[in-house]
Protein backbone atom coordinates (compact mmCIF):
# COMPACT_ATOMS: atom_id res chain seq x y z
CA UNK A 1 0.00 0.00 0.00
CA UNK A 2 1.31 3.44 -0.92
CA UNK A 3 2.28 5.59 2.04
CA UNK A 4 0.49 8.82 2.96
CA UNK A 5 2.65 11.87 2.26
CA UNK A 6 2.99 14.27 5.21
CA UNK A 7 4.77 17.62 5.14
CA UNK A 8 5.96 18.97 8.52
CA UNK A 9 6.73 22.71 8.36
CA UNK A 10 7.82 23.40 11.93
CA UNK A 11 11.22 23.36 13.58
CA UNK A 12 11.71 20.09 15.46
CA UNK A 13 14.52 18.53 17.41
CA UNK A 14 15.80 15.10 16.44
CA UNK A 15 14.04 13.67 19.48
CA UNK A 16 10.75 15.17 18.33
CA UNK A 17 11.26 13.89 14.80
CA UNK A 18 11.83 10.40 16.18
CA UNK A 19 8.36 10.47 17.73
CA UNK A 20 6.95 10.53 14.20
CA UNK A 21 9.02 7.48 13.26
CA UNK A 22 6.54 5.13 14.91
CA UNK A 23 4.17 5.89 12.02
CA UNK A 24 6.72 5.52 9.20
CA UNK A 25 5.26 2.23 8.04
CA UNK A 26 2.16 4.11 6.88
CA UNK A 27 3.29 7.71 6.47
CA UNK A 28 6.13 9.21 4.46
CA UNK A 29 7.30 12.28 6.43
CA UNK A 30 9.10 15.25 4.92
CA UNK A 31 10.50 17.72 7.45
CA UNK A 32 11.12 21.30 6.31
CA UNK A 33 11.74 24.19 8.64
CA UNK A 34 10.25 27.20 6.86
CA UNK A 35 12.74 29.52 8.56
CA UNK A 36 15.60 27.73 6.82
CA UNK A 37 14.24 26.07 3.66
CA UNK A 38 12.08 27.47 0.87
CA UNK A 39 8.77 25.68 0.40
CA UNK A 40 7.83 24.93 -3.20
CA UNK A 41 4.59 24.36 -5.06
CA UNK A 42 5.65 20.74 -5.50
CA UNK A 43 5.86 20.31 -1.73
CA UNK A 44 2.28 21.50 -1.34
CA UNK A 45 0.86 19.61 -4.31
CA UNK A 46 2.22 16.25 -3.15
CA UNK A 47 1.22 16.54 0.50
CA UNK A 48 -1.85 14.81 1.89
CA UNK A 49 -1.14 16.03 5.43
CA UNK A 50 0.49 19.34 6.36
CA UNK A 51 1.46 20.44 9.85
CA UNK A 52 2.39 24.12 10.18
CA UNK A 53 1.79 27.30 8.18
CA UNK A 54 2.05 26.49 4.47
CA UNK A 55 2.25 29.44 2.04
CA UNK A 56 -1.32 30.34 1.08
CA UNK A 57 -0.21 31.41 -2.39
CA UNK A 58 0.54 27.77 -3.25
CA UNK A 59 -2.82 26.33 -2.21
CA UNK A 60 -4.09 26.30 -5.77
CA UNK A 61 -1.85 23.23 -6.18
CA UNK A 62 -3.00 21.47 -2.97
CA UNK A 63 -5.08 18.94 -4.86
CA UNK A 64 -4.16 16.04 -2.57
CA UNK A 65 -4.44 17.78 0.79
CA UNK A 66 -6.77 15.96 3.17
CA UNK A 67 -5.73 17.40 6.54
CA UNK A 68 -4.17 20.71 7.56
CA UNK A 69 -3.02 20.84 11.20
CA UNK A 70 -2.29 24.39 12.33
CA UNK A 71 0.10 25.09 15.21
CA UNK A 72 -1.95 28.02 16.48
CA UNK A 73 -5.36 28.40 18.06
CA UNK A 74 -6.62 30.72 15.34
CA UNK A 75 -7.15 29.44 11.80
CA UNK A 76 -9.09 32.36 10.32
CA UNK A 77 -6.34 33.35 7.86
CA UNK A 78 -6.79 30.04 6.09
CA UNK A 79 -10.59 29.86 6.29
CA UNK A 80 -11.43 32.51 3.72
CA UNK A 81 -13.23 31.22 0.66
CA UNK A 82 -11.00 29.72 -1.98
CA UNK A 83 -7.84 29.20 0.09
CA UNK A 84 -8.12 25.69 1.55
CA UNK A 85 -9.57 22.99 -0.74
CA UNK A 86 -13.12 21.98 0.21
CA UNK A 87 -12.12 18.39 0.91
CA UNK A 88 -9.48 19.44 3.47
CA UNK A 89 -10.08 19.07 7.20
CA UNK A 90 -8.55 21.98 9.14
CA UNK A 91 -7.68 21.55 12.83
CA UNK A 92 -6.02 23.91 15.30
CA UNK A 93 -3.80 23.62 18.36
CA UNK A 94 -6.45 24.59 20.90
CA UNK A 95 -5.30 23.78 24.43
CA UNK A 96 -1.58 24.18 23.72
CA UNK A 97 -1.08 27.80 24.70
CA UNK A 98 -3.23 28.42 27.78
CA UNK A 99 -0.48 28.60 30.38
CA UNK A 100 2.25 30.25 28.28
CA UNK A 101 0.04 32.93 26.71
CA UNK A 102 -1.80 33.75 29.93
CA UNK A 103 1.55 34.27 31.67
CA UNK A 104 2.64 36.59 28.86
CA UNK A 105 -0.63 38.53 29.14
CA UNK A 106 -0.18 38.86 32.89
CA UNK A 107 3.40 40.05 32.48
CA UNK A 108 2.30 42.77 30.05
CA UNK A 109 -0.61 43.76 32.28
CA UNK A 110 1.61 44.11 35.34
CA UNK A 111 4.12 46.13 33.33
CA UNK A 112 1.43 48.58 32.25
CA UNK A 113 -0.20 48.85 35.67
CA UNK A 114 3.14 49.52 37.39
CA UNK A 115 4.51 51.65 34.51
CA UNK A 116 7.53 49.39 34.24
CA UNK A 117 7.97 50.32 30.58
CA UNK A 118 8.44 53.96 31.57
CA UNK A 119 10.95 53.11 34.30
CA UNK A 120 12.82 50.88 31.84
CA UNK A 121 13.11 53.77 29.37
CA UNK A 122 14.20 56.09 32.16
CA UNK A 123 16.83 53.63 33.31
CA UNK A 124 18.26 53.30 29.80
CA UNK A 125 18.72 57.08 29.75
CA UNK A 126 20.15 57.19 33.30
CA UNK A 127 17.15 59.27 34.29
CA UNK A 128 15.76 58.69 37.79
CA UNK A 129 12.23 60.04 37.74
CA UNK A 130 9.05 59.24 39.64
CA UNK A 131 6.34 58.34 37.11
CA UNK A 132 3.47 58.93 39.51
CA UNK A 133 0.68 56.76 40.84
CA UNK A 134 0.30 53.15 39.71
CA UNK A 135 -2.64 50.74 39.80
CA UNK A 136 -3.11 47.91 42.27
CA UNK A 137 -4.11 44.46 41.13
CA UNK A 138 -5.70 43.46 44.41
CA UNK A 139 -9.22 44.83 44.60
CA UNK A 140 -9.45 45.67 40.90
CA UNK A 141 -12.05 44.28 38.50
CA UNK A 142 -11.20 42.45 35.29
CA UNK A 143 -13.50 41.73 32.37
CA UNK A 144 -12.25 38.65 30.52
CA UNK A 145 -14.02 38.18 27.19
CA UNK A 146 -13.55 34.61 26.05
CA UNK A 147 -13.00 31.78 28.51
CA UNK A 148 -11.26 29.17 26.44
CA UNK A 149 -7.90 27.72 27.41
CA UNK A 150 -6.10 31.08 27.43
CA UNK A 151 -8.91 33.14 28.94
CA UNK A 152 -9.59 30.72 31.77
CA UNK A 153 -5.89 30.45 32.64
CA UNK A 154 -5.58 34.23 32.62
CA UNK A 155 -8.61 34.43 34.94
CA UNK A 156 -6.97 31.91 37.26
CA UNK A 157 -3.84 34.08 37.57
CA UNK A 158 -5.87 37.24 38.15
CA UNK A 159 -7.96 35.65 40.88
CA UNK A 160 -4.84 34.48 42.70
CA UNK A 161 -3.80 38.16 42.96
CA UNK A 162 -7.12 39.25 44.44
CA UNK A 163 -8.74 40.49 41.23
CA UNK A 164 -12.53 40.26 40.88
CA UNK A 165 -13.06 38.53 37.53
CA UNK A 166 -16.13 38.96 35.34
CA UNK A 167 -16.20 36.37 32.57
CA UNK A 168 -17.96 36.62 29.22
CA UNK A 169 -18.53 33.67 26.93
CA UNK A 170 -20.98 32.57 24.28
CA UNK A 171 -22.29 29.57 26.24
CA UNK A 172 -22.80 30.67 29.84
CA UNK A 173 -23.84 27.15 30.86
CA UNK A 174 -20.16 26.12 30.68
CA UNK A 175 -18.72 26.63 34.13
CA UNK A 176 -15.37 28.34 34.71
CA UNK A 177 -14.30 28.19 38.34
CA UNK A 178 -11.90 31.10 37.93
CA UNK A 179 -14.56 33.80 37.43
CA UNK A 180 -16.72 35.52 40.03
CA UNK A 181 -19.48 36.33 37.56
CA UNK A 182 -20.47 34.80 34.23
CA UNK A 183 -22.23 36.72 31.45
CA UNK A 184 -23.01 36.44 27.75
CA UNK A 185 -21.94 38.82 24.98
CA UNK A 186 -25.25 40.67 25.14
CA UNK A 187 -24.29 42.08 28.55
CA UNK A 188 -21.07 43.76 27.37
CA UNK A 189 -22.39 47.32 27.33
CA UNK A 190 -23.25 47.14 31.02
CA UNK A 191 -20.04 45.30 31.95
CA UNK A 192 -17.39 47.43 30.23
CA UNK A 193 -17.81 50.45 32.57
CA UNK A 194 -17.27 48.19 35.60
CA UNK A 195 -13.84 46.99 34.52
CA UNK A 196 -10.38 48.26 35.42
CA UNK A 197 -8.88 45.60 33.14
CA UNK A 198 -10.34 44.24 29.89
CA UNK A 199 -8.87 41.18 28.18
CA UNK A 200 -10.22 39.83 24.89
CA UNK A 201 -9.26 36.24 24.11
CA UNK A 202 -11.67 35.24 21.38
CA UNK A 203 -11.38 33.81 17.87
CA UNK A 204 -11.90 36.01 14.84
CA UNK A 205 -15.37 35.10 13.55
CA UNK A 206 -18.28 37.05 12.01
CA UNK A 207 -19.84 37.06 15.49
CA UNK A 208 -16.79 38.59 17.19
CA UNK A 209 -15.75 41.02 14.45
CA UNK A 210 -16.01 44.61 15.74
CA UNK A 211 -17.14 43.29 19.11
CA UNK A 212 -15.21 46.10 20.80
CA UNK A 213 -16.73 48.79 18.61
CA UNK A 214 -16.52 52.58 18.86
CA UNK A 215 -19.45 52.76 21.26
CA UNK A 216 -17.83 50.34 23.71
CA UNK A 217 -14.42 51.98 23.39
CA UNK A 218 -16.13 55.26 24.26
CA UNK A 219 -17.44 53.58 27.42
CA UNK A 220 -13.84 52.69 28.32
CA UNK A 221 -12.63 56.23 27.64
CA UNK A 222 -15.51 57.67 29.67
CA UNK A 223 -14.62 55.32 32.54
CA UNK A 224 -10.95 56.30 32.42
CA UNK A 225 -11.81 60.00 32.43
CA UNK A 226 -14.12 59.55 35.43
CA UNK A 227 -11.44 57.69 37.38
CA UNK A 228 -8.85 60.33 36.51
CA UNK A 229 -11.07 63.12 37.87
CA UNK A 230 -11.67 61.14 41.08
CA UNK A 231 -7.96 60.56 41.59
CA UNK A 232 -7.10 64.18 40.93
Amino acid sequence: MEKIKALILIKLTEVEKNIFSQFEDKIDFTFKNMDEVKITREDISEAEIIIGYPPKKYFDTAINLKWLQMISSGVDKYMKDGIVPKQTIVTNAKGSYGESQSEFMFAMLLSLMKKLHKYRDNQLQSRWKDEGNVMMLKGSTALVIGLGDIGSNFSRILQSFGVYVIGVRRDTSKICKYVDEMHSFKDLDSLVPKADIIAMVIPSTPETKNLMNAQRIWLIEKLNATKFRLEK
